[in-house]
């Protein structure tokens, strides 16, 4: 069945058998006793799968610590749903195939997860390892999954719909999740208890095995899985490890109702000193959520936020300034770029906060200097620049660079209200109206820009 030899782009090769709806790797590995199935997650579930080259889910890690590897790889995210797929777990060959091996092992997360548990019917015996998985996506068995709309609405008829048969039928089930996050728990609480080995990783959310990988105690649970030694008492031991990675403030933050723990958590997020955007954009998440922007009055926050990439600092400091803080953000923002080379959106940002804070000399200033150094097709810095000279008693030279603004930005909505409103005020309405009529075709329902096209219509 494993006809075609291949070799991926590192260079290592493999067995390939292509059905239908699947590439099937397998790689051998000589004096091997342990095969082990992988299964990819549904990630980018909207995106076919057609590389049929791409290294199969921890295919190569698992290769390298002895093991052989069958990698069950879907052209599109269909939940394993596929008849030819079944027919391939069904066939004698598969089961010849697997009997040369001492010890069968399945493996996958979420999506993956739920084919290394459903497909372990196929393999009497075999021990599962599954991350977050999902027990099967049957309406009439889970009303309550509203999560997948391409796993649901997949033909959850006949052969391996329901995963709660093959964990049942596994000799072990090594299940790793977060049992407070419910829908992941309900699936778990649907299988049979008795080959059931659980490691419960509170307030990390779903992707459970990303997580675990990131505080370094992945290859520790999954080693002592396969090994057939790992206990629920060293699972939980292990799971404590959950208080290094910034997810684990954020979820305990996100589901707190008290100000105080929020705010503990923001601080414990921005001590991490290596934080990835992602976990940046939790803290400006959390920091809204609770309102809680007195916080960046603090010194020591203030130089945590310094390791912010500067479109997360931006927003940010944005939304700080905009929420009353602005000598706080001009603050931290001047800070930062006193100590590295910053976008212009820092100098924007400072710019702005200055201006609020009607300190327009020193605004003009950054301001010009922003525009300066704007990227092409960004009117943002020109928008801010017009805003402090009209505040200036300036409104042509505003009107001037307003316009400037709307020729880098051709599709700013703000722009062009903007200049509509500094035309108007340099006494030039006929300008004003076309440019409330641009305004007008990037948001055609707003009532506020048809009165004004109708009180400029009057005036002309």
């Amino acid at each position: 069945m494993f006809s075609l030899e291949c070799k991926y782009a590192n260079g290592k090769d493999f067995l390939s058998c292509e059905l239908p709806g699947y590439f099937i790797d397998y790689i051998p590995k000589e004096g091997a006793t342990k095969l082990i199935f992988t299964f990819e997650n549904a990630d980018q579930p909207s995106r076919p799968r057609l590389d049929a080259l791409r290294e199969p889910w921890g295919g190569m890690w698992l290769h390298k610590l002895g093991y052989a590897v069958i990698g069950v790889k879907p052209k599109a995210v269909d939940w394993y749903r596929g008849k030819d797929l079944h027919e391939f777990f069904r066939s004698n060959y598969l089961r010849d195939l697997a009997s040369k091996f001492d010890q069968v092992f399945l493996y996958g997360s979420s999506m993956g997860g739920f084919a290394a548990m459903t497909f372990a019917d196929a393999l009497p015996g075999a021990t599962v390892i599954a991350f977050n998985p999902q027990s099967t996506l049957d309406p009439r068995l889970v009303p309550w999954e509203t999560r997948y709309e391409e796993g649901r609405r997949q033909d959850w008829s006949g052969d391996f719909a329901d995963a709660r048969i093959g964990a049942y039928n596994a000799k072990s089930v090594y299940v790793a999740y977060d049992p407070l996050f419910s829908l992941d728990r309900k699936h778990i609480e649907r299988l049979d208890q008795r080959n059931l080995i659980c490691f419960k990783m509170p307030l990390v959310g779903h992707a459970v095995a990303m997580y675990m990988s990131e505080v370094k105690i992945l290859s520790a649970f999954v080693e002592g899985a396969f090994a057939g030694t790992i206990s629920t008492h060293e699972c939980n031991q292990l799971a404590r490890n959950r208080r290094k990675s910034p997810q684990y403030f954020y979820c305990l933050g996100k589901r707190s109702r008290s100000t105080a723990i929020k705010e503990f958590c923001l601080k414990e997020i921005a001590n991490f000193e290596k934080l990835l955007p992602s976990y940046q954009r939790n803290f400006i998440e959390l920091i809204s959520s609770t309102g809680s922007w007195h916080m960046l009055c603090e010194p020591h926050l203030q130089k945590n936020l310094l390791r912010f990439e500067d479109d997360c600092l931006f927003s940010l400091l944005k939304l700080a300034s905009d929420n009353g803080y602005s000598e706080s953000a001009l603050d931290i923002s001047l800070l930062v770029i006193s100590q590295r080379k910053v976008s212009s959106l820092i100098i924007i940002l400072i710019a702005e906060c200055l201006w609020k804070l009607g300190r327009l000399q020193e605004a003009e200033a950054y301001g010009r200097l922003a525009v300066h150094n704007s990227p092409p097709g960004h009117g943002n810095a020109y928008r801010v620049l017009a805003r402090i000279l009209f505040s200036d008693n300036r409104a042509e030279e505003a009107r001037d660079v307003a316009k400037t603004g709307v020729e880098v930005e051709k599709n700013s909505y703000y722009g062009w209200c903007d200049l509509s409103r500094y035309s108007e005020e340099s006494g030039d309405i006929e300008n004003a109206l076309v440019a409330a009529e641009q305004a007008a075709k990037l948001q055609p329902n707003n009532p506020q820009l048809k009165a004004t096209i109708e009180r400029l219509h009057a005036l002309l």
